[in-house]
């Protein structure tokens, strides 16, 4: 829940300037709940490189390298 708070409110203070594509932000929201990327792909009907290259290009965006940067 903290996890989950923390990211929505990194998304909704954001930076002009970092887009995440709908699709990024739905991934974002799971791994803010703890998920991992293969319950992620499971739950979205999506391959697991799908959701690890979505991973990727959201640490990317906000210049982070690990969930625990992401969420904070």
């Amino acid at each position: 829940e903290y996890a989950e708070s923390a990211m929505r409110s990194k998304i909704e203070n954001a930076k002009p300037t970092i887009n995440l594509t709908a699709s990024e932000k739905k991934i974002l929201h799971e791994i803010a709940l703890g998920k991992t990327t293969k319950e992620i792909a499971v739950e979205k009907n999506l391959s697991f490189h799908t959701v690890n290259t979505h991973r990727r290009n959201i640490y990317s965006k906000l210049g982070v390298n690990s969930v625990n940067e992401a969420t904070r």
